[in-house]
């Protein structure tokens, strides 16, 4: 499905990132982890289209991502960027309709299908209570579901997401985990970008670390062993690993 070798992109001469390699295949997860400034935004910008003067190559379906036009590529990909605030008025019903444009085009109406389609997903993730209200009046819990809302409603198969709990408290974390785990389990690819280790607690993916914009390591679902080493080589710090109702924590330890 996704398949990137040796893709290297660099900004006003800073290599910011060298040499990535990885697969995924279709309805399974990667986990994209490591420090600030690792790489890892730019790495979901390449993957979602956006940045296009990369070097190496990079397929989808086994086909040059640079021959697919930007509306193609919405249909298949849907990119959630890390955000915690919008400041522009708008209803949210309004944005999720408007999510339906890979499948209308400019100049055609919505149909009585896109409405349902926006109503239907709303009342699934729990967002039809605030379907009537501006985005920049909620909350960043609410915005986050609003967002997966968006690529549900767009029908992307693939979805990608930068750091998708970061300024969210406990309980919405919770919820928006809980929320990818069913994603993951309904049949979507998911790339997710986490600096939070509570992720691996919630679902079990394919995990690349980088560091210093390289692959430092690539681990295969489900080796929890393998991957605390990895962590503590990208993170400079020691880990210790929980296991509790058949899942791993990681936390650092002092």
């Amino acid at each position: 499905m996704i398949k990137v070798s040796n893709i290297s992109y660099i900004i006003n001469g800073k290599k910011i990132l060298d040499n990535i390699s990885f697969e995924v295949k279709r309805e399974k997860s990667l986990i994209v982890v490591g420090a600030n400034g690792a790489g890892k935004s730019t790495l979901l910008k390449i993957l979602s289209g956006f940045c296009r003067d990369f070097n190496g190559e990079y397929l989808l379906f086994g086909r040059n991502v640079k021959r697919f036009t930007p509306l193609q590529l919405s249909r298949i990909i849907s990119y959630i960027p890390q955000i915690y605030s919008i400041t522009f008025e708008m209803d949210v019903f309004d944005f999720l309709l408007f999510s339906r444009f890979p499948h209308r085009g400019f100049f055609r109406n919505y149909s009585k299908n896109d409405i349902e389609k926006v109503h239907n997903i709303s009342e699934k993730l729990g967002v039809n209570i605030f379907l009537k209200r501006k985005l920049n009046t909620l909350s960043g819990g609410e915005l986050q579901k609003v967002m997966i809302a968006s690529s549900l409603v767009q029908e992307s198969e693939i979805i990608l997401l930068d750091e998708p709990v970061t300024f969210l408290d406990p309980s919405s974390q919770i919820e928006i985990y809980n929320l990818l785990k069913e994603l993951k389990e309904g049949g979507k690819t998911l790339i997710v970008v986490s600096h939070d280790l509570n992720i691996f607690s919630f679902f079990n993916g394919d995990v690349l670390g980088l560091k210093d914009g390289k692959s430092a390591f690539y681990v295969k679902k489900g080796d929890s062993e393998d991957l605390k080493y990895n962590l503590e080589k990208i993170f400079d710090v020691k880990f210790f690993k929980i296991e509790r109702n058949n899942r791993v924590f990681f936390n650092f330890d002092v």
